[in-house]
């Protein structure tokens, strides 16, 4: 119950947002689109939550894909033009990898010591790994 309250209603059950996702988003979105895959089977509620807590000015450079499924993302990410993805579920990961794509786990209980990929364990590391790292992600 509580699960689906979250993905039809996140804004009226008080979903909120991780430590520094909305400074690091923010960020990014000044420097290019945020593009934001998730498997929550419709657009509107989370998009709406979206614009909510990251407010218009990032709502307008975003593009939101919702593909309704955990597994198959990798069309929408490669039609996206992306080359990284970062998740917390790391099956996705894991499969995302094996077609080519840079995947990062992003550390969970539920994903620990189920994968060999590389991980960060907050928004601050994501930061980090896109903004100071020698690579372009």
């Amino acid at each position: 119950d509580i699960f689906t309250r979250l993905l039809e209603a996140p804004l009226e059950n008080g979903l909120q947002p991780m430590d520094d996702a909305v400074s690091v988003l923010t960020e990014f979105s000044s420097q290019a689109p945020l593009t934001l895959v998730t498997a929550r089977p419709t657009k509107d509620p989370i998009a709406q939550w979206l614009k909510t807590v990251l407010g218009e000015e990032v709502d307008r450079r975003e593009n939101l894909i919702a593909t309704g499924k955990h597994d198959g993302k990798f069309p929408y990410i490669k039609n996206a033009g992306l080359n990284t993805f970062i998740d917390d579920r790391a099956p996705t990961c894991i499969q995302l990898a094996e077609k080519g794509l840079q995947s990062i786990v992003f550390s969970q209980p539920w994903n620990e010591g189920k994968h060999g990929l590389p991980s960060v364990d907050s928004w601050l590391g994501i930061r980090e790994l896109c903004l100071y790292n020698d690579q372009t992600l």
